[in-house]
């Protein structure tokens, strides 16, 4: 007769991943994504947000930044499809404004653009990338004085010495000491 201390066997099945699981895979799948983003590899970045969105298909991250690899790879479209879902899902994510409105620029939509960073600059008053990409972007529509107070906006906010070179060298050419 067994002991009532045996731990007796249950119907459950051993394989498989509990939702938990599931999530932490689709981080690891996400890490992978990102790393094949920084070392400039985006169509395998794109495999591995393919499956970290298989396993959670609501993680506005993968989608905003499965766009941004598409965005790489010239497939404007899809990037813009990816933001739209990020946003969907978190209405509140600067950083996909500021990537969908790198891909409207792209475009040529530039209104769309200044829309978007518009959106994110509200979202995030001290996003210095969505000062530099919106000053570009009014900059190339002719708005200088608007284009000026964004690439100075970006001297005050920024500490990074490329981004405040880079803006320092736009105000530059448009006749800005």
């Amino acid at each position: 007769m067994p002991s009532s201390n045996i731990i007796q066997p249950t119907n459950t099945p051993l394989t498989g991943s509990t939702p938990f699981q599931q999530g932490e895979d689709a981080k690891v799948y996400f890490d992978r994504g990102m790393n094949y983003i920084n070392k400039g590899d985006f169509e395998r970045a794109i495999i591995e947000f393919d499956k970290a969105l298989q396993l959670n298909p609501n993680d506005a991250k993968a989608y905003n930044s499965r766009g941004l690899a598409l965005f790489h790879t010239d497939d404007i479209n899809r990037a813009i499809t990816d933001y739209n879902k990020a946003l969907q899902l978190d209405p509140d994510f600067a950083e996909a404004y500021m990537n969908r409105g790198n891909a409207y620029s792209q475009q040529g939509d530039l209104e769309r653009a200044i829309t978007d960073y518009g959106k994110a600059l509200q979202l995030d008053p001290n996003y210095t990338d969505a000062y530099f990409f919106r000053g570009i972007v009014y900059a190339e529509k002719g708005e200088k004085d608007k284009a000026i107070v964004d690439l100075q906006k970006v001297l005050e906010l920024s500490n990074d010495p490329k981004l405040r070179q880079d803006a320092q060298d736009l105000l530059s050419q448009l006749g800005v000491e």
